[in-house]
């Protein structure tokens, strides 16, 4: 099962910039830590989560804590992600400020509403110096097996490898650039792989060798793929999300940005085989650098 049918989200009470993840997310573009951006972030993702009800995607709604201040908590699927066989593993971030969003009731109530048969817990490695941020770090093609990551300061190879062999994945690593030469922090800001729809931004990865090994493996997938420009990777055009349905059909979220960021060719392909349901974040892009795909993590 390569769509979730479900997903986990969580309304954000603190929302803000981050100075610390600012240091490797050249998508944060201001770093302002007041009370209008929170608001503005809480009517946004009001916003998003009236989408949720309107196209009929199963979802649970999370719960932040305001006393512990967490300003990126909206990004969930940072700390850990559910498997389609209901297996969790929780991920050690980079960020030390991010950590307390790591919460035992959040653990414990995924762990209910999913029906988790086995939990994997990495957060210690961080002590080494070794981290992996969930989903934004792991593209998981669940059908072949084969998990992809970008190494960055938040996504250690021999980490990404050793989560790997324990799940039984196929690893593919590669490293990846943006447009000004900066290391992409995050896999999912250039890599998304659905059930019918791949979006990639194949000149982001440097090494050809790479380059040509990752698109062996995502042409040979069968879907639609889109291959997006460095421009279009910052409006965000690689950070979305296929999700199936109540009624399985396929919806593939992105923010309005990275709507308005693809061409009207590749917007006439997606319909094809998707419905492309944009979101409006702005705030929560401009100040958490994150889109649509950061803020869902899948339930299965």
């Amino acid at each position: 099962m390569q769509n979730p049918t479900k997903i986990l989200i969580l309304a954000p009470q603190c929302f803000g910039g981050n100075e610390e993840t600012a240091e490797n997310n050249h998508f944060q573009k201001a770093h302002g830590n007041h009370e209008s951006v929170r608001e503005k972030a809480k009517t946004e993702h009001e916003g998003f989560e009236s989408k949720l009800n309107a196209n009929g995607i199963a979802y649970l709604r999370l719960e932040d804590e305001p006393k512990l201040n967490n300003t990126d908590a909206v990004f969930l699927n940072n700390w850990f992600c559910v498997l389609p066989d209901r297996r969790m593993v929780l991920f050690p971030m980079w960020a030390a400020s991010r950590r307390t969003e790591i919460r035992a009731d959040l653990i414990a109530r995924i762990t209910k509403e999913s029906g988790i048969t086995d939990t994997l817990d990495y957060r210690s490695f961080a002590d080494n110096g070794q981290f992996c941020e969930g989903t934004g770090s792991i593209i998981f093609d669940h059908e072949k097996r084969l998990a992809f990551a970008a190494i960055s300061p938040r996504t250690s190879v021999k980490l990404f490898e050793r989560i790997c062999n324990d799940l039984q994945y196929t690893p593919v690593s590669f490293e990846a650039h943006d447009m000004k030469g900066n290391e992409i922090y995050h896999t999912n800001v250039l890599l998304s792989i659905g059930r019918k729809i791949v979006v990639v931004c194949s000149e982001a990865i440097v090494n050809p060798v790479e380059r040509s090994m990752v698109l062996h493996y995502l042409n040979h997938s069968n879907k639609l793929l889109i291959d997006i420009s460095f421009q279009q990777l910052e409006r965000f055009c690689g950070n979305v999300f296929e999700v199936d349905n109540r009624d399985g059909q396929s919806v593939l979220f992105m923010s309005s940005t990275a709507y308005e960021g693809f061409t009207d060719a590749q917007r006439q392909e997606m319909e094809a085989v998707t419905h492309a349901l944009p979101i409006s974040i702005p705030t929560i892009e401009e100040y958490g650098g994150g889109s649509v795909r950061c803020m869902m993590a899948a339930g299965y």
